[in-house]
Parts: structure tokens; C-alpha cells; sequence
């Protein structure tokens, strides 16, 4: 399996504090798709989104980005033609609050993964809403991680993944859960450590979370991975 990263140079025209950089990316990358028709479709059909992007690059150690500072951000998907058109598109979309001064498309392909480490937020939902469940925990996020990644798998590619175990090993990485305001709420989220299993289906599961985000709300910037490979 491929997929594809675009990175971003941007310079920001107002100071961005972290927790609003998620809702800031995410309608800067809405208002780029709605300029194309392609995009457009995608953006409001109701299918589960396959594309996730990271936080602004580097982190400001008081959480605030800085206004006239470059930073880096990365939008993945497994989807090249996607992140093709999304690339055109937002060379020429105009915001309040940042502008893209370079963009860059590459290939990355599947290697063996070891563990996936959540960057960003993963936002999980249980019969409690946004929090986790008191028994179980762990257990229950593994293995509603692995039906979120089978349900995008079957959605691209049209046929059936199935997955026994997708983690043989998962630790939540933070204490309490993660605050993230969006619109009028303020969404949960936590961070993991995923020891893949090294059976086909679960490295190919653990690709697609490094391409479209683990848990849901991917579209938003929740749940962006960066994986420690197998050294052979």
C-alpha cells in the first residue's frame, strides 16, 4: 500500500493558540475543497473522509503560534488525486489567518511497523459520549480503532478487511483527556502507543492510520500517527 503526504509552508497572519489551530487548518482545507468540484463532492457527501493533517510545525512552547512565522503542516491521504486537486486548490484560497507559501507532494510506502504514536488528539466515541468507558478502557479502544480503520479501508478500496487483533500492546499516553474547542463544544481527546501486530491485515490497518488518522473525526486534525518502523 501507498499513500501520500503534502507538506505546507505557511506564514500566519494572527496569532493562532492550539487548541483553535485544529478548527483553523481544518476550515482553511474546507474552504480549498469547496473550490473545486471534485472536492466539493467530497467535502459534503456523507462517506466516511480519508484524509487527516498534523499541527502547525514547530510547537510554540507557550501554545501560541506566532503571527508572521512560518510553520510546517502536513495533510495525508491515501488518495493521491485528492491531495493533487487539494494542492492546486489552496495555492489560490485566501484566509484571514494564514497563506500557503509552498507545497509539496510525496509517495511514502508501506513499511513494517513496530507502534504508531498519536501526535494529535484521538477522539473516541462510547455510550458515554466523548469519554472513555471506566472498564475495559483499553480494550474497548483497540477495538474500536480497528472497526474505524477496516469501515475507511472498506470504503476506498470496496472490499473487506478483516482484522482479529490490530494492536497486541496500547497504552494511553496521557493523563487526563485533552481539551479541543470545535464550533460550540469542546471535543475529548486522548493519546495512544499501538504495538502493531505483525500479521499482513494489521500492518496494512496501521498504513492506513498513518494516512487518514486513527479514531474519528480524522478530517478534523484528531488522531494524526507517526509510526516507528522495523529496522531489518
Amino acid at each position: 500500500m501507498k499513500y501520500y503526504e503534502l507538506i505546507n509552508s505557511v506564514v500566519l497572519k494572527q496569532d493562532i493558540p492550539f487548541a483553535h489551530s485544529f478548527s483553523i487548518t481544518s476550515e482553511y482545507i474546507n474552504k480549498a475543497m469547496l473550490r473545486n468540484n471534485e472536492l466539493k463532492h467530497i467535502h459534503k457527501n456523507n462517506k466516511v473522509k480519508l484524509y487527516n493533517f498534523s499541527s502547525f510545525y514547530p510547537i510554540e512552547k507557550d501554545k501560541i503560534y506566532k503571527k508572521g512565522r512560518v510553520y510546517i503542516f502536513r495533510i495525508r491521504s491515501i488518495d493521491q488525486q485528492f491531495l493533487t486537486n487539494l494542492m492546486t486548490s489552496m495555492k489560490t484560497t485566501l484566509v484571514d489567518t494564514l497563506q500557503i507559501i509552498n507545497s509539496e507532494l510525496i509517495i511514502r510506502k508501506q513499511k513494517p511497523i513496530k507502534e504508531i504514536v498519536s501526535i494529535t488528539p484521538v477522539v473516541i466515541t462510547s455510550e458515554e459520549g466523548y469519554k472513555l468507558p471506566e472498564l475495559n478502557q483499553l480494550e474497548f479502544v483497540e477495538k474500536r480503532l480497528k472497526a474505524l480503520l477496516e469501515k475507511k479501508y472498506n470504503t476506498y478500496f470496496d472490499k473487506t478487511l478483516s482484522v482479529n487483533e490490530l494492536a497486541i500492546n496500547i497504552q494511553r499516553t496521557n493523563d487526563k483527556p485533552i481539551k479541543i474547542p470545535y464550533k460550540n463544544i469542546n471535543l475529548l481527546g486522548y493519546k495512544f502507543k499501538l504495538e502493531i501486530d505483525l500479521t499482513d491485515e494489521a500492518q496494512t490497518l496501521a498504513t492506513l492510520a498513518l494516512a487518514s488518522g486513527l479514531g474519528e473525526k480524522s478530517s478534523l486534525g484528531f488522531g494524526y500517527c507517526v509510526a516507528n518502523f522495523i529496522r531489518r
